[in-house]
């Protein structure tokens, strides 16, 4: 389960809006909006594109966000 106000502080923190994520990790708007709610599973894949979109290298602040 993603913690999802993390996730959600991680991108602004980042400097991105909900679209600017969604077009670098590679899925629609809406969708990454259902992961940042918690309302859909997030896929590994999409996790790992999130971080480097985000520059999380750090494993403690990815399991903060994803190990919820």
């Amino acid at each position: 389960m993603v913690n999802a106000l993390e996730m959600k502080a991680a991108r602004i923190r980042a400097g991105m809006t909900q679209e600017e994520i969604a077009q670098a990790v590679g899925i629609s708007t809406s969708t990454y909006s259902d992961y940042e709610r918690g309302k859909r599973d997030l896929p590994i894949n999409v996790a790992v594109k999130f971080c480097e979109a985000c520059g999380i290298d750090d494993l403690n602040a990815r399991a903060l966000i994803f190990l919820a």
